[in-house]
């Protein structure tokens, strides 16, 4: 199991051009196509051809395999998840940005990456807003509950942990989660050791700190570089709901997320 398509979202964001670094690399490591797409309803006239020039350049100057996919007549209208869902069905790794508040399309791109998550089948890495992520995936968090949504992100982010130095599987106890097994020192490390994956499992209590907010202090407290995690579980009804500790940690982006459902 290897990447062999990898989509960027490009848009006319500043951002845009880390975004696809972090991307490239990805490419030229797993040998993958690099596919990029623009979406950006409300960018400045002209941004679609500025931002296809700058990715068809880097790509060739790094020598990736790149395809640059435009505005198409079959696909949506202008809603930007709609229209990136379109191009993401044949990929195996979607990649878009945290989207900065002060920018002009803040409030209408401001839930874009968990849309996604939801809508598009296919993992995706939120690059945070601010900050340099030229490379990540080396030093790897999986936040565990054995529970079906980080069972799905980890399995989707096989091919990123089978290249990383360091995997950590860290599952924090809750008050509710007293008695209950995690499947995270046994089944779970075991699967991916037949992987060629050496986890190190953790389990911690906190019963009474926000979630997303441990997650993050312990991203940065390991040197993590990339925080791998389920994002929507299901309501009471029975429809799919982004978690709060997902939701917090999408406001809140200190390193890159890979989220998926």
């Amino acid at each position: 199991m290897a990447l062999t398509r990898i989509l960027v979202h490009m848009d006319s964001n500043s951002r845009a051009s880390s975004r696809l670094a972090l991307a490239a690399g990805y490419a030229a490591r797993h040998g993958a196509r690099l596919i990029g797409v623009y979406a950006d309803a409300a960018g400045p006239r002209n941004s679609e051809e500025t931002a296809a020039a700058f990715f068809l350049d880097e790509t060739d100057r790094a020598g990736i395999r790149a395809e640059w996919l435009g505005a198409d007549k079959d696909s949506p209208g202008t809603d930007e998840v709609q229209f990136l869902n379109y191009y993401c069905r044949a990929t195996d790794l979607v990649i878009t940005g945290q989207p900065p508040a002060d920018s002009r399309s803040a409030k209408r791109l401001r839930n874009l990456p968990e849309r996604l998550v939801l809508s598009c089948g296919r993992p995706v890495m939120i690059v945070p807003h601010a900050g340099d992520f030229a490379s990540c995936g080396e030093r790897v968090l999986v936040a565990w509950n054995n529970g079906r949504e980080s069972s799905r992100a980890l399995h989707d982010a096989l091919p990123i942990l089978r290249q990383a130095q360091r995997v950590h599987l860290l599952r924090v106890l809750m008050a509710s989660d007293s008695g209950i097994p995690s499947g995270a020192p046994g089944s779970i490390t075991a699967f991916l050791a037949g992987h060629g994956i050496k986890a190190r499992p953790e389990e911690i209590l906190a019963p009474n700190f926000p979630l997303g907010e441990l997650l993050l202090n312990h991203a940065c407290e390991e040197g993590t570089d990339l925080l791998v995690m389920g994002a929507y579980g299901l309501s009471l009804t029975g429809r799919p709901v982004i978690g709060k500790a997902a939701k917090h940690i999408l406001r809140h982006l200190t390193l890159p997320v890979l989220m998926s459902h």
